[in-house]
C-alpha cells in the first residue's frame, strides 16, 4: 500500500514541477524522504545480518581478545628480566680519616657520586612452571573461542525463531484479510437475501457482527506485525523504519531425516560446549603441573654491570668513572612449600575431577536435548499432515454448509461456525509449517551444525 501512495505523491509532484518550477522539486524530494524502504529478506540473509551485527558476539570477541592478552602476559614470564638503574648523589663535607703516620687518606672524601647499572636475571629452571602456565593460556584462548561459537549458535537460533514467527504473523494477517473480504461479501449476500424475504434481520446482524470481530483480529494482526518488524530490525541491525518482506519462495525446503544415532555422533563431534569442556579439563591438568612446580627450586642466571664514579668496588675509591661486572647462578628454594604446597596440589586434582564430571553431565544434557528435538521435529511433520487434511475437511464442510444455507436447509450460524473452522484450520496449517522449520533448525543446533 505504501508504494502506491508514494507513487501517487510523486506523480503529483511531477505535475507541480511542470506548473510551479523549482519549488516543486523541493516538494518532490521531501515526499521521497518520507517513504520507507522495503527489504526482501531470505533466512540466510537474516542470519548473515544478525550474526554480523550481534552485540553479544562482539562481547564474545572481547573475551577472546582478553584471553589472548593474558596468554601474552604468561609468555613474558619466560623472557629474561633486564633492569636499568642510574643515580646521582652529593655528600656533605666530612673530614677525611688518615691513619697515624700517613700523609694521605686511604678513604678519601668524594662529594659527588654517580652510577649507571644494568642487571639481568634469566630463569634457567623453575619446575616447568612457565611452560605449563603458557599451555594453560593457550587452552583458555581455545575455550573462549568455543564459547563464542556457542553464542553464535544461540543467536542463530534466535534469528530463526524471529524469522519464522514473523512469517507466521504475516500469514495470519493474510488469512484474516481473506476471511474479512469473504465475510463482507457474505454480508452483502445476506442483505440481498433479506430483501427477497429469504434471510432475516437477525442474519444480517450476525453477519455484520462477524465482520466487526474479524476486523478487530485484523487490527491485532497489524499491530503484532509492526512490533515484530521493529524487533527484527533491531535484532538484525537494520534501520528501525525498514519494512521487512519474507522471501516465502525459499522458506520451506525438502529435508531428509537421518537416523537418530547419526545425530548423536554429530553432536559428540561438533557441539562447542563439549569442546570447551574438554579444553577446560586440559587447563585444569596444566594447573596441576603449575602447582607441582612449587616443589622444585628456581635456578636463574644472574648478571650485573656497574659503571660508577666512584666505583665502590675499588679500594681506595677514586673520583673517576670505572666499570665492573659480575656473572653468577642463583638458586631459590622455598623449603616450607614441601609441607604447604600439598594443599594446592590437592585442590588442582579436585578441579580436574570436577571438570571431568561436568563434561560427562554436559554430555548427558546434550543427549536429552537432542532426543527431545529429534522427537519434536517428527511430531511437527505429523502435525503438518494432520492440519493439511483438516484444511481439506474444513473447506469441504464450509462449501456444503454454505450450499445448504443458500437452499434454506441450514441456518446462518452453521455457516459462520464453518467459516471460523476453515479459518482456524488454515492458520493451524501455516503455523505447523513454520514450527516444523523451527524444530528442524533446533535439531541442527543440537548437533552443533547451526
Amino acid at each position: 500500500m505504501n508504494k502506491y501512495i508514494t507513487r501517487f505523491l510523486r506523480n503529483r509532484a511531477i505535475k507541480m514541477m511542470q506548473r510551479y518550477g523549482i519549488m516543486s522539486v523541493l516538494v518532490f524530494f521531501s515526499l521521497s524522504g518520507f517513504s520507507q524502504e522495503t527489504k526482501q529478506l531470505t533466512l540466510q540473509q537474516a542470519l548473515d545480518l544478525g550474526i554480523q551485527n550481534s552485540k553479544q558476539l562482539k562481547i564474545s570477541q572481547t573475551r577472546i581478545d582478553i584471553a589472548k592478552a593474558k596468554y601474552e602476559q604468561l609468555r613474558s614470564l619466560q623472557y629474561p628480566q633486564v633492569k636499568v638503574n642510574a643515580g646521582y648523589s652529593r655528600l656533605s663535607e666530612v673530614p677525611e680519616f688518615i691513619f697515624p703516620g700517613q700523609t694521605s687518606s686511604f678513604f678519601p672524601s668524594i662529594e659527588n657520586s654517580s652510577r649507571v647499572g644494568v642487571s639481568l636475571v634469566e630463569p634457567i629452571f623453575g619446575g616447568f612452571r612457565a611452560k605449563s602456565s603458557i599451555e594453560s593460556g593457550k587452552f583458555l584462548i581455545k575455550a573462549s573461542e568455543f564459547d563464542a561459537e556457542k553464542d553464535r549458535s544461540d543467536i542463530a537460533l534466535n534469528i530463526v525463531n524471529a524469522y519464522y514467527n514473523y512469517y507466521k504473523l504475516q500469514e495470519s494477517k493474510k488469512l484474516v484479510d481473506e476471511n474479512l473480504s469473504g465475510s463482507r461479501q457474505r454480508l452483502k449476500d445476506v442483505e440481498n437475501l433479506a430483501k427477497n424475504g429469504v434471510a432475516s434481520r437477525n442474519d444480517i446482524l450476525r453477519s455484520d457482527l462477524q465482520v466487526s470481530t474479524i476486523r478487530l483480529s485484523q487490527i491485532d494482526a497489524e499491530n503484532n506485525i509492526k512490533i515484530a518488524n521493529y524487533n527484527m530490525n533491531i535484532l538484525l541491525g537494520l534501520p528501525e523504519n525498514t519494512i521487512l518482506a519474507i522471501d516465502s519462495s525459499s522458506i520451506f525446503t525438502q529435508k531428509d531425516l537421518k537416523p537418530y544415532q547419526e545425530y548423536v555422533e554429530d553432536a559428540a563431534q561438533n557441539r562447542s560446549e563439549l569442546k570447551g569442556a574438554d579444553i577446560r579439563t586440559q587447563t585444569a591438568i596444566n594447573n596441576l603441573k603449575v602447582s607441582k612446580a612449587n616443589y622444585f627450586p628456581v635456578v636463574s642466571l644472574v648478571s650485573n654491570y656497574l659503571n660508577a664514579n666512584p666505583n665502590q668496588r675499588l679500594v681506595p675509591a677514586q673520583p673517576k668513572w670505572y666499570d665492573t661486572w659480575d656473572v653468577g647462578i642463583g638458586l631459590s628454594y622455598d623449603i616450607t612449600s614441601l609441607f604447604t604446597n600439598k594443599h594446592n596440589v590437592s585442590e588442582a586434582k579436585t578441579q580436574i575431577d570436577q571438570s571431568r564430571i561436568f563434561t560427562d553431565q554436559l554430555s548427558d544434557v546434550i543427549k536429552m536435548e537432542l532426543n527431545q528435538n529429534y522427537i519434536g521435529y517428527q511430531q511437527q511433520i505429523q502435525k503438518i499432515e494432520v492440519n493439511k487434511k483438516a484444511v481439506e475437511q474444513a473447506t469441504e464442510n464450509y462449501r456444503m454448509v454454505k450450499n445448504k444455507y443458500m437452499n434454506q436447509v441450514a441456518i446462518l450460524t452453521d455457516v459462520l461456525d464453518a467459516d471460523i473452522l476453515l479459518l482456524q484450520s488454515k492458520l493451524n496449517y501455516a503455523v505447523a509449517q513454520a514450527d516444523a522449520e523451527i524444530a528442524y533448525q533446533r535439531l541442527l543446533q543440537s548437533t552443533g551444525k547451526l
